[in-house]
């Protein structure tokens, strides 16, 4: 994982990558951690987008919530997330926060073209920076 102040591209990568299981369903804290580091990049890029990354944040802290109560056994995947809180019947209850129903699928939706953005956006800054930094040569 790299500092606060910078984005380690293969770290995402990595961390969505091990978060993928072999029977279709995706591990919570690996993909948790990826999503730690995207919101580094919305936070470098401005204010712009701070809306953004402040929505992910408040999704990633419920999800870390979950994982660390009473029934935090059911929060190890998505799988077991969504067959615990359905067979719960928790999407009835008015006063709890799931962890299925926080968007989570739709931003699982959006996950490819999202790396592929913070690429081409990380290469297009950097390539600009290292343009700039070779002109001020003395």
């Amino acid at each position: 994982m790299s500092n606060e102040n910078t984005l380690d591209l293969l770290y995402v990568h990595e961390s969505f990558k091990k978060s993928l299981k072999d029977d279709d369903d995706v591990e919570i804290e690996s993909y948790i951690d990826g999503y730690n580091e995207l919101v580094k990049f919305l936070n470098l890029i401005g204010t712009v987008f701070s809306f953004v990354s402040s929505d992910v944040r408040s999704k990633i802290k419920i999800m870390e919530k979950l994982r660390v109560g009473e029934a935090s056994i059911y929060y190890e995947s998505f799988k077991k997330m969504m067959k615990y809180e359905k067979e719960t019947n928790l999407y009835e209850k008015n006063d709890f926060i799931f962890g299925s129903e926080d968007k989570l699928t739709e931003a699982m939706s959006i996950l490819p073209q999202t790396l592929q953005s913070c690429d081409e956006v990380y290469q297009r800054v950097h390539q600009l920076y290292a343009d700039f930094a070779f002109h001020d040569l003395p």
